[in-house]
């Protein structure tokens, strides 16, 4: 008797407590309030809805227990650079997998329509957006799986003359209508087009390899064709822009150049550059006839004696410019900068300086590579160790010191030579033949 009372005391209590604390997980669900440490509780209220019958219930609480969980799996994914930039790059991509899959869940759980979301907060920098090109070319070889790229607004924050661009292809669609804010930072998270990894067939690929294999499809399936076009009003605006700066398009040629300068120090400062070291390169372009167009965050002091060299830092043209100008010019001379990516939106030859590392190069045949070299104990590293761990991802000049390797930008005399090798190819059109160095660093590249 005593016992069966002791029992009938037991679950009254429990009973008691289990309806207090469903009760305050019904009213902390209510305003989005989640408690890990409550997780057991939640998924015995879930099972506790089924008990009841009450199906829908239970599942609508499971799909808020694996969103609030799968949450936690942010952090993992958001410290992947860490792994890959200190000689760890499968771990960092496992975690981009996993962040991979975590969004297929959300997306099936929330019920989301699959498209890739581009939204102003990531993609309004003029050195992002056009990553969109490479998105499009993999959907119109069917090399991803999603078939659409939705830009949501507000489109004040976008580059105008970009919007306008992009706005015309096929796959991409314009969002005009106003989202509900909750709905709209579900989109971001599990739709939202991320940078640091990109689904490609059945794997998921960091950036620049993503972009290499999705050119290499589109020129043998396409050849040169263009994705992008300017219209005619947009394109007789921007020549008028060039003539007041004394560039006729028809009767004068041009290059771009743009140096990741010294005072970016925080953030993958390996891309960092001094702009000096490329002054004989730019003094032999005007030599040629040719003029120097530079994009920039700060001003420089002016080259002296001579008005070929254009500043655009210095003017408020700079972002709407900058696609039609690498578009239409030459040849462009890049470091590891945002405007690097547009002369593989355009198709138009890049000498890429100071370029490191060397797996990430998101360049095409007919552009060249000037690298920065790498010495440890007074060797010089070679190309085929530079494409292997732990040189071959790394952007992370603590790193390479921690690793006792000493890192050297290019000289002038090499800007030089290279340019002189561009202006052979690109300006007067002869053939370039490759020496057998070039030939064997060539092999290596095709075969890593």
């Amino acid at each position: 008797m005593v016992i069966k009372l002791y029992k009938i005391l037991y679950y009254t209590i429990l009973k008691i407590i289990n309806f207090f604390v469903f009760n305050l997980l019904n009213f902390l669900k209510f305003f989005d309030l989640y408690f890990s440490s409550l997780k057991n509780f939640y998924i015995h209220l879930a099972y506790g809805y089924i008990e009841k019958n009450k199906i829908y219930k239970s599942k609508k609480l499971a799909t808020y227990i694996v969103e609030k969980n799968l949450a936690e799996l942010d952090t993992a994914t958001f410290l992947a650079p860490i792994f890959e930039n200190s000689g760890d790059p499968e771990l960092g991509k496992l975690l981009h997998k996993i962040q991979f899959y975590k969004k297929k869940i959300n997306i099936s759980l929330f019920n989301l329509s699959e498209h890739y979301a581009v939204y102003p907060e990531y993609f309004s920098k003029i050195g992002h957006f056009p990553y969109i090109t490479f998105l499009a070319k993999a959907i119109r070889l069917n090399l991803v799986k999603k078939r659409k790229i939705f830009i949501y607004g507000p489109f004040t924050k976008y580059n105008k003359s970009l919007l306008e661009l992009y706005s015309k292809l096929p796959e991409i669609k314009i969002i005009n209508q106003t989202i509900d804010p909750k709905k709209f930072n579900i989109i971001k998270k599990n739709l939202g087009l991320s940078l640091d990894a990109m689904e490609y067939k059945n794997d998921i690929l960091k950036l620049p390899n993503f972009l290499y294999l999705v050119n290499k499809q589109w020129e043998k399936t396409f050849k040169k064709k263009k994705i992008l076009k300017f219209s005619k009003i947009d394109r007789i605006k921007k020549e008028k822009l060039l003539k007041n700066f004394g560039i006729d398009k028809k009767n004068n040629w041009y290059v771009v150049i743009n140096v990741r300068e010294n005072f970016y120090s925080k953030f993958s400062s390996l891309r960092n550059a001094s702009f000096e070291s490329y002054n004989k390169a730019i003094s032999f372009i005007i030599s040629k006839g040719g003029h120097v167009i530079r994009l920039g965050d700060k001003p420089l002091k002016k080259i002296k004696n001579n008005n070929k060299f254009i500043d655009l830092s210095t003017t408020n043209l700079q972002t709407d410019l900058i696609p039609f100008l690498i578009a239409n010019c030459k040849f462009s001379i890049m470091t590891g900068s945002g405007p690097s990516i547009y002369s593989a939106v355009f198709n138009t030859p890049k000498l890429m300086t100071n370029w490191v590392p060397l797996a990430e190069v998101d360049g095409s045949k007919i552009d060249h590579i000037l690298p920065k070299m790498l010495y440890r104990n007074g060797k010089i590293i070679n190309f085929a160790n530079r494409l292997k761990n732990p040189y071959a991802t790394n952007t992370d000049l603590s790193y390479y010191k921690q690793l006792n390797v000493k890192v050297i930008e290019n000289s002038e005399e090499d800007i030089l030579n290279g340019v002189k090798e561009m202006y052979k190819i690109h300006v007067l059109n002869k053939k370039n033949r490759l020496s057998k160095n070039q030939k064997q660093i060539h092999k290596i590249f095709e075969d890593s």
